[in-house]
């Protein structure tokens, strides 16, 4: 149990562990929100990501990146067939771990960003349980040429392209 209350699952990783850059942590925020509002349809959580991304990314570019975290997400949700496991957003202890999934997603992410196509798709295998990702990895190239097309720094970019956070 964690401090907060909330169960800390054996898998979580504290994010400070992974060294996610700055653009890796924000697209993790982003999916956090938009698991929310998945889950709790009852609230405008919907409208709040996309506030998220606007007030973090501007007026232009925040709601493009929403949209393209967002198609990340449907995509992974139409291939995967458990459920996603994600951390609360909302919750100052439990935001600062990262879940299995969460990782395995972000992973993915770091990967097709340093151009590393192959071992981004072994995370989404691995993510969706064996199924088809095609579409998840197209979804996410998009997003990592958005992010790239808008400047976006990727302060790892001497690490290597295999530094994936287990």
């Amino acid at each position: 149990m964690s401090e907060c209350g909330h169960p800390k699952m054996k898998d979580d990783q504290e994010i400070e562990d992974l060294h996610f850059d700055e653009t890796e942590r924000f697209v993790l925020s982003l999916i956090r929100q938009f698991c929310i509002a998945y889950t709790q349809s009852a609230h405008p959580l919907w409208e709040c990501a996309f506030d998220f991304a606007c007030h973090n990314k501007g007026p232009k570019e925040g709601p493009a990146i929403a949209y393209a975290v967002l198609t990340v997400m449907r995509t992974m949700r139409e291939a995967r067939k458990s459920t996603f496991r994600y951390n609360n957003p909302g919750c100052s202890c439990c935001r600062k771990r990262v879940s299995n999934c969460e990782r395995l997603l972000l992973n993915a992410f770091h990967l097709t960003r340093h151009g590393d196509r192959s071992s981004a798709q072994m995370e989404l295998l691995m993510l969706c349980e064996g199924h088809d990702t095609r579409s998840v990895l197209t979804a996410m190239e998009q997003l990592t040429s958005l992010v790239g097309s808008l400047g976006f720094s990727d302060h790892q970019a001497s690490q290597s392209k295999s530094a994936v956070f287990h």
